[in-house]
């Protein structure tokens, strides 16, 4: 395979080791006891949030699959889905459904919808948040 041991050598001349490598800044932690005022940390007093995750086990996705989602609009949508063999679908579904000019969209995804190869579709999270948040 051509570039065989070419990250090993770089790797090696550059002496990178787990003990240099950059760390992440830990998150800071939102401390709720009974004298935390919450309005300190937001102006926001309600937010919506439906989150789902729904394993299409290989199937298409359905025609009314609005019928997943709340009836009331929300602020933010968090929908994880496992075995998705048509992607593109289910976006431009959903896409349609939450309406792009009222939600930024935003997914991220691992898998193949090639199936030869054991895999069984993508993995994906969507993520849709309402822009005037």
């Amino acid at each position: 395979v051509e570039g065989e041991g070419e990250v090993e050598n770089l790797l090696l001349k550059k002496k990178i080791t787990f003990s240099n490598l950059p760390r992440l800044k830990s998150t800071p932690r939102l401390n709720l006891n009974h004298k935390t005022n919450i309005n300190q940390y937001s102006s926001i007093e309600d937010i919506k949030i439906c989150c789902l995750t729904w394993n299409m086990g290989e199937s298409s996705c359905p025609e009314n699959i609005s019928s997943l989602l709340p009836d009331e609009e929300q602020d933010f949508y968090a929908i994880g889905v496992q075995e998705c063999l048509y992607l593109k679908e289910l976006k431009k579904s959903l896409c349609n459904i939450l309406n792009l000019e009222k939600y930024s969209f935003y997914s991220e995804e691992i898998g193949s919808s090639n199936t030869f190869f054991g895999f069984h579709g993508y993995i994906v999270l969507l993520c849709f948040v309402k822009k005037d948040l």
